[in-house]
């Protein structure tokens, strides 16, 4: 995957970005895109790639082993008064 474009500010991305509906595409500085092609959106970082880019989901182990502790000890203070 091409990085495109990185956003510096929230409407950084649309000074760049140029719509022609006529034609069904857009540019993207130097890319063009047809319709029907796939953007990926990095909303973290504010990346844009070319392409469908697969999906991660994490599962947050360590904070979520955390609240386990924080919810333990909260029942037992509760239960000792």
């Amino acid at each position: 995957m091409d990085v495109i474009e990185e956003a510096a500010a929230e409407d950084a991305i649309c000074s760049d970005l140029k719509i022609d509906l006529d034609q069904r595409r857009c540019r993207l500085r130097e890319q063009v895109f047809k319709e029907g092609d796939w953007l990926t959106l990095d909303g973290g970082t504010g990346l844009v790639y070319r392409g469908r880019a697969a999906l991660v989901e994490e599962r947050p182990d360590v904070a979520l082993q955390r609240l386990g502790v924080w919810r333990t000890e909260a029942a037992g203070r509760v239960r000792s008064r």
